[in-house]
């Protein structure tokens, strides 16, 4: 049986067990009237509807052997039901709505994402997003809009690139965590334009690296008097040691990204090198020699939680 035939049975039978559900809670909302009240007893005296009795049928009463105490039954109070407010109807309708709207809309396979039928799931954020596939879709095509997709496009491979980098550097924004790292970064950048696009018009738009942003912190300072060369297939920096300043600690750790842009490949170095050491060193393969290599530099405090900017290192032949 198809996938989206059992899909469509399992919701069908939520919803008849739902109505169910609901007409029972009619049933029992108009059998039961709340407690009963309880007989006053009244005596002869008081009762307009006494009959008045003769001394000798007085006497006939009083030979008559005792009878035993009748018993009093206790009334049965009815179970309390809830507050439906002044209208029940009301009430009903809600719970009918949570019931098909809480377990129908999350998935009847879980988080899912593919195409069953007509219907396209993805997972966004551990959220599962549904919507109706569309056969026919406009696409015009123009001039600015092929521009602006080579442009995401470029952000979007080299994030690709980059994406064990890009979960350190880019796990928060603004102090909060982003639930997608590469998404971030191509965000982050993309705002950015056109800086982070050279003028060369489309197709043949290309990246302006020295412009590109590795490192969305702002918490951690960079060191003073940065400087950095290439030789044998190493990368090495060196800078002034500015612990005490404000957002500057002995401790605090340097992290180097190395991209090849004619491999599109990338190699990074972020542990072992503190401020204090003023130098930190990231070596290649030997199958980068004479190709086009960029480099940035990142400071991360001791807890790894906080990072500074990225600083571009510049480009240099492998």
């Amino acid at each position: 049986m198809p996938c989206h035939y059992v899909s469509q049975c399992v919701i069908v039978c939520r919803f008849f067990l739902v109505a169910l559900r609901v007409l029972y809670l009619c049933i029992v909302f108009r059998s039961e009237k709340g407690p009963r009240r309880e007989a006053t007893p009244t005596t002869g005296a008081k009762n307009k509807h006494t009959t008045a009795v003769s001394q000798e049928d007085a006497r006939d009463f009083a030979t008559l052997p005792p009878q035993a105490p009748q018993r009093v039954r206790t009334p049965q109070v009815a179970a309390p039901l809830p507050d439906l407010g002044s209208d029940s109807s009301i009430f009903l309708l809600t719970n009918l709505i949570n019931q098909i709207m809480g377990k129908a809309f999350q998935g009847v396979y879980g988080n899912w994402s593919g195409k069953t039928g007509n219907v396209v799931g993805h997972i966004s954020q551990g959220r599962t997003i549904y919507s109706i596939y569309q056969k026919n879709v406009k696409n015009p095509r123009t001039a600015s809009q092929l521009d602006l997709r080579l442009k995401f496009s470029l952000l979007g491979k080299l994030s690709a690139r980059i994406n064990p980098w890009l979960k350190q550097t880019f796990k928060s924004l603004d102090g909060y965590k982003t639930g997608n790292p590469r998404s971030a970064f191509v965000g982050y950048n993309f705002r950015q334009q056109p800086s982070v696009f050279d003028d060369v018009a489309y197709p043949n738009t290309g990246l302006e690296f020295e412009n590109l942003q590795m490192s969305c912190g702002n918490t951690v300072a960079l060191p003073t008097g940065i400087a950095a060369e290439a030789n044998d297939h190493t990368v090495g920096v060196t800078w002034t040691d500015n612990s005490g300043e404000m957002g500057a600690e002995a401790d605090d750790q340097a992290m180097m990204l190395v991209y090849n842009e004619t491999k599109r490949r990338a190699i990074a170095k972020d542990a072992g090198d503190q401020r204090s050491t003023r130098r930190i060193e990231c070596s290649y393969s030997n199958s980068w020699e004479g190709d086009t290599l960029h480099a940035w530099l990142v400071m991360k405090d001791a807890t790894g939680e906080n990072f500074s900017e990225s600083y571009y290192l510049g480009d240099f032949e492998g």
